[in-house]
This record gives structure tokens, C-alpha cells and sequence, in this order.
């Protein structure tokens, strides 16, 4: 799957992504999680498109356009021979150079291809951690027609912006099963943003937790959350203590796993209709995502 990764997101990093720049294995223990390199979110940007600076990959390239049989004719051409199709090719590019960037074109589209069908088998094949982890928090309607699984960091900015159009957009759609999976990558703080958040479950109070701390303003500090805890009607003492339960660790450990097995590398991620959606969400987008894989269905 990591050559698949790669094909997928070099043809240019959606809007709306914060990206992790270093793979993550699974995190066993507070202290690791503390002490291991955090990389810092950038925003995203486009991946030029490759240049094409020999007649090898020129050549291959226009074969993508210009299929030709292999037989042992060929494969017995002389240097000759083989110095004059060169020229040929040579001339027929220079002549035409915009055929070099419709063969470089095909070329990604069937890597898009390849690489989006890798990513729909690896999905199918996690259906049981993606859509049944009992540790995942579920809004919305549990038995909707329509799944959206979403991977987030609290201290995400694309993902503090999807927060609200998301909530928004179940609610109104009401046939829709809304998971979602604490990834924390972005530093320390996002990791107590996090565990605060599931500590809060066993209050009975998650999701008002998840919205408090999605609508603070200002660094998640420890101080910040225990005051972020206390507006959301939690036992601050309580949460604090649920905090250090080594569960939590264990969570976040099989997200990480998860999201590496799937190819995901920054916040926000979402999972809809099968298909493995990345970067901030609005309602427009929301609506033709789940139009499509309502269709589909």
C-alpha cells in the first residue's frame, strides 16, 4: 500500500489538510506519546507535475499512447535499428510536444486508478475495525443508510472548520451513522485533547466534550481543559484521573495502525460510502459525497 499512498496524493494535496510528515507506528504507553517527534501542520499544497528529462521516459510515456505488440522482431533490433526509431520518436516529440504531457496524463490517471483501488480493498478488508470498534463514539442514526467515519485532531484547524458543517449536515440528513476516531498527530496537546474526550465518556458525556473542545478558542493547555471540562458539565477531579487509564492508549494505538494500514496521513479523513475522502468538508461537498454513495449503493 505505500506505493499506492504515494501515487495517491502526489497528484496534489486536497485543500483543507493537515498533513503528518513522518509515519507513525502504534504508541504503547503516555510517555512514548510525550516524548516522540510531533511534526507541525502546513498547509496543503499542490505537487508539480514530474519533468520528463530523458528520451527513455519520454519513450515510455508516448508507449502509454502508441501501444505496440511485443514480439521477437522487435526484441532482436539492432543498435541500428534502434538509433533510427530514437530519431523517429525525437522528431515526432519535437514536432508535437504536447503529446508528452497527454502520455505523462495517462500515465497518472492509471495510477489514480491502481492506487484508489488498493486503498477500497484495504477498506473492505478493515470493514470490523472501521465500522465496529465499540470504542468509537457513534452520532446520528446508527442504523442509517449512509456511513461517514471521520479521523480528527483536536487541535487541527481544517477540522475545527469541518466540525460544525459536519454535526450540521447529520442532523439534517438524518439517515446518517457518524463515527468518529480520535487520531491526535499534531503534538502533546492533541493528545490530551483526545484523551480528555473519551475520558469523558465514562461521565456519560463525550459528545458535549467533543463540541466544547472543538468551539474553544486558544491553546488546549491542561489549565484550558479542565475549564473547557467544567462548561461541559464534567467532574474535573474525575477526568482527570480517567485520563491516565491506559485504555486510552490502546485506542489511540489502533487508530494509528489503522490510518497507517489505510493510507492516511493528515486530519481531517473521512470514509464515506467506502471511499476514502481527505481534507475539510462543507455542506456542498458532504451533499454530493453521500448523493454518490447513495447512488452506488
Amino acid at each position: 500500500m505505500r506505493g499506492a499512498r504515494q501515487k495517491t496524493w502526489s497528484a496534489g494535496r486536497p485543500n483543507g489538510f493537515g498533513r503528518r510528515t513522518s509515519r507513525y507506528s502504534p504508541i504503547r504507553s503516555a510517555a512514548e506519546a510525550r516524548t516522540r517527534h510531533y511534526p507541525r501542520q502546513h498547509p496543503s499544497r499542490k505537487t508539480p507535475m514530474p519533468l520528463v528529462r530523458s528520451l527513455p521516459c519520454l519513450v515510455v510515456a508516448l508507449a502509454l499512447l502508441f501501444p505496440v505488440a511485443a514480439s521477437a522482431e522487435t526484441a532482436r533490433l539492432g543498435d541500428a535499428d534502434r538509433a533510427a526509431i530514437e530519431e523517429i520518436v525525437r522528431d515526432y516529440i519535437r514536432d508535437n510536444p504536447e503529446i508528452v504531457l497527454e502520455a505523462l496524463h495517462t500515465l497518472e490517471e492509471r495510477h489514480q486508478a491502481e492506487a484508489q483501488a488498493e486503498q477500497r480493498a484495504a477498506i473492505e478488508a478493515r470493514r470490523a475495525a472501521i465500522y465496529d470498534d465499540p470504542d468509537d463514539y457513534t452520532y446520528g442514526n446508527p442504523k442509517g443508510d449512509v456511513t461517514i467515519v471521520e479521523f480528527f485532531d483536536y487541535t487541527c484547524g481544517h477540522c475545527r472548520n469541518s466540525f460544525q458543517p459536519l454535526m450540521d449536515f447529520v442532523d439534517a440528513d438524518g439517515n446518517i451513522r457518524l463515527i468518529l476516531k480520535e487520531f491526535p498527530i499534531l503534538g502533546p496537546r492533541a493528545l490530551d485533547a483526545a484523551k480528555a474526550a473519551l475520558a469523558a465518556r465514562k461521565q456519560g458525556r463525550y459528545l458535549e466534550m467533543h463540541r466544547a473542545i472543538f468551539e474553544h478558542q486558544g491553546q488546549l493547555t491542561e489549565k484550558a481543559l479542565m475549564e473547557i471540562a467544567a462548561k461541559a458539565g464534567l467532574n474535573g477531579p474525575k477526568l482527570k484521573k480517567d485520563m491516565d487509564d491506559p485504555k486510552l492508549m490502546e485506542v489511540f494505538s489502533r487508530h494509528y495502525a489503522l490510518a497507517d494500514a489505510l493510507g492516511i496521513e493528515g486530519t481531517p479523513a473521512f470514509i464515506i460510502g467506502g471511499e476514502l475522502l481527505p481534507g475539510a468538508v462543507d455542506k456542498d461537498r458532504l451533499t454530493r459525497v453521500v448523493a454518490e454513495a447513495r447512488a452506488a449503493r
